[in-house]
């Protein structure tokens, strides 16, 4: 239904200058949308590695944030400069902009206690049997 309303109807949001082309379609849009997203995240926490995957990313989306631009900008500028394909140099830019702060959460964030209370980061706890060193 939503792709049959987006293809189908020319109305459109413009959040820039606050222009909403058809309150009935675009509100119609958005809820369905809405409506999408939930229902694609109930089949994502079915599966136990994906919820845990998204879930250590929203976790992170701190650090994410705060680190994502200039990791972004300086290998975005490296790669264009080297490959001069502009797509691909957004693209591994982008990964390297959300793969690089995940990296700097796991790696100097997370272990150190005083930088993860900073943070507000969860801390890691000893599992007994195996030894290994989980998140909360």
């Amino acid at each position: 239904m939503l792709i049959l309303l987006v293809w189908y109807f020319p109305q459109r949001i413009d959040f820039n200058t606050r222009q909403f082309d058809s309150l009935l379609i675009n509100t119609i849009e958005a809820l369905l949308g809405i409506i999408f997203i939930l229902a694609l995240s109930k089949q994502f926490e079915r599966t136990g590695w994906l919820s845990s995957l998204f879930s250590y990313i929203g976790q992170a989306s701190l650090i994410i944030l705060i680190f994502q631009v200039p990791i972004q900008d300086y290998w975005g500028q490296k790669l264009l400069a080297v490959t001069s394909n502009l797509p691909f140099s957004y693209w591994i830019s982008f990964l390297a902009g959300v793969i690089g702060p995940i990296l700097i959460n796991a790696l100097l964030i997370r272990p150190n206690p005083i930088v993860r209370e900073w943070f507000s980061q969860p801390a890691l706890q000893e599992n007994k049997q195996s030894g290994v060193s989980v998140f909360e």
